[in-house]
């Protein structure tokens, strides 16, 4: 274990420096430990270090601007000048560097048979304060046994890891968050979060800071993913550029370049009758990722041929359309025998009892306001679905 191999030269308190602790199973994860005498001056991170104190500074005081930072060697000073800055007291400096020497503490515990290394003249100038390394390991010890304890169900995960859920298995996620989402302890999320953010392989310490949560609370939330290989785990430095810069609008040319085809699940046809472009690539992104195949329909005078050829379990309509509107639209296919019985969702920009009215008359089952909300697009969509297609 850890303690045996390099904690006792600390606890016997006859260096000074700096100990180098890198993870084997992932070499670009090194922690940088200063020490003095039988005290811990800090503790800081090689890599993923905006994402590191971007999490824990919000965690304790949000109300703050974020610092600068700099290297391992000055972000301790830029910490300290920062704070100063902020015009905040001495005790609560104190009290921030304890914590975040805590948690990185708690993160090198956790890793198995690490690589340490010294550096006698590898120091910090002028510290703010110490802490008794007691003090800080008795409690990091306990939380890092939790680390050790996921990482029998992930193997290799750690803070810096990056998740990413590719598009083909979004509808596996998505059958998943119904059963479960009930009992997460965070459970006010949205899955339309998820599905940008996984889709982004933002690492733990992002994911954390969005959700206001530890990022182990997040990690123990998907263990069943990661077992079934559904969300995969990247090291930190692995990240293409490319997808480091995704954009909410990017994340749509994600799914539409994924071309294979999910085999666990049917694909039930959801059609949209719609002359915006825009709204038909909105509809078409959201219904893709979880599982439905999207019927994009432009011209409504043509739409009757088609929804009687392809049948669909579900019609999306906009109300003003050209040539035909949604109500009209909707009296048609009333009247046809083949496709009086599928649901018609109304979409429309406007809002009041009026047009509500209208599409109930119409035959409408729903209304819905454009743009949609995707949650709530998603929640209408599997109503009016359910005992039709498949689980």
């Amino acid at each position: 274990m850890m303690q045996n191999q390099w904690s006792h030269t600390i606890i016997e308190g006859s260096q000074s420096g700096c100990f180098q602790i890198t993870n084997p199973q992932d070499p670009s994860i090194v922690w940088y430990l200063y020490f003095n005498g039988r005290n811990i001056e800090y503790i800081t991170s090689k890599i993923g270090q905006r994402e590191r104190l971007g999490y824990l500074l919000t965690s304790w005081f949000s109300e703050l601007s974020f610092p600068y930072l700099g290297t391992k060697q000055d972000e301790y000073q830029n910490l300290s000048s920062w704070w100063q800055s902020q015009q905040l007291s001495q005790a609560k400096l104190h009290q921030l560097l304890f914590q975040l020497s805590q948690e990185a503490l708690v993160q090198i515990l956790s890793i198995d048979d690490p690589l340490v290394e010294f550096y006698q003249q590898d120091k910090i100038d002028s510290p703010v304060t110490t802490y008794p390394w007691d003090n800080l390991f008795e409690s990091a010890k306990k939380i890092s046994k939790k680390w050790q304890a996921m990482k029998l169900v992930a193997n290799n995960i750690n803070t810096f890891s990056r998740l990413h859920l590719d598009p083909d298995k979004n509808y596996k996620f998505y059958k998943f968050w119904k059963i479960y989402q009930k009992l997460w302890r965070f459970n006010a999320q949205k899955i339309s979060f998820w599905l940008l953010n996984l889709s982004r392989k933002k690492c733990l310490y992002e994911l954390a800071k969005e959700r206001k949560v530890n990022p182990l609370i997040i990690a123990y939330q998907f263990r069943e993913l990661f077992k079934q290989e559904v969300i995969t785990i990247f090291p930190f430095e692995e990240l293409p550029q490319s997808l480091s810069n995704t954009t909410e609008d990017s994340v749509v040319n994600l799914t539409q370049k994924s071309t294979k085809q999910v085999s666990y699940a049917p694909k039930p046809i959801i059609a949209c009758i719609d002359d915006s472009q825009t709204v038909q690539v909105q509809i078409k992104h959201i219904l893709q990722s979880i599982g439905y195949e999207v019927l994009s329909i432009t011209d409504p005078t043509s739409s009757l041929t088609i929804l009687v050829r392809h049948q669909p379990v579900l019609i999306l309509m906009d109300i003003k359309m050209p040539e035909i509107d949604g109500h009209q639209l909707s009296q048609m296919l009333q009247k046809s025998r083949t496709l009086k019985d599928i649901p018609i969702v109304m979409l429309t920009a406007e809002e009041g009892m009026v047009s509500r009215l209208q599409s109930k008359l119409s035959g409408a089952s729903y209304y819905l306001k454009k743009p949609c909300n995707i949650d709530e697009l998603v929640k209408v969509v599997e109503r009016f679905t359910s005992n039709q297609s498949s689980t």
